[in-house]
């Protein structure tokens, strides 16, 4: 007695191309998985190490700050070139608090909160909350009074600074 098991042959070589593709897929996804897993891993612990560092660091700006204020009041109006310094103190320490602020909002995994905005209005009002070192100007050529955009304000904001 013969049979002829050609089709049942191709059907097995079918199956089996059809269950190695599938297989080479499933490994792909568990090393992209596995990348993506480590990738959140890393994002934590920087997380992790940026909150540590920020609030090592608050503690001394705070020290800074504290101490910039009892010697503005000792001073009362007196010795104008120690007000400046105290003043640039002030500045820096402030431009300081925002930069880890900052930090830490870029280590926090938030949603983008997008809003309609007129542009020209919100970035001269950006611009305007800058201090700018002496001698500096900035001129303004804003030409788009109006349109408005949808953005996330927090987030371009800190783009534009």
């Amino acid at each position: 007695m013969t049979s002829d098991i050609t089709a049942v042959n191709r059907r097995n070589e079918k199956f089996r191309g059809e269950v190695e593709h599938l297989m080479e897929r499933c490994a792909s996804e568990l090393l992209a998985a596995q990348a993506d897993l480590l990738r959140q891993e890393r994002l934590a612990t920087l997380g992790q190490l940026t909150a540590t560092v920020s609030h090592e660091l608050r503690n001394p700006l705070a020290v800074i700050r504290a101490s910039a204020f009892v010697v503005r009041g000792a001073l009362g109006g007196e010795a104008p070139r120690v007000q400046s310094g105290l003043e640039r103190i002030e500045r820096s320490v402030v431009r300081c608090d925002r930069i880890i602020d900052e930090l830490l909002d870029f280590t926090r995994i938030t949603e983008i909160e997008t809003e309609s905005t007129a542009l020209d209005a919100w970035l001269a009002e950006v611009l305007e909350e800058q201090i700018l070192p002496a001698g500096v100007a900035l001129d303004q050529c804003l030409g788009l009074p109006d349109r408005a955009v949808t953005v996330d304000r927090g987030r371009l904001r800190r783009a534009v600074i």
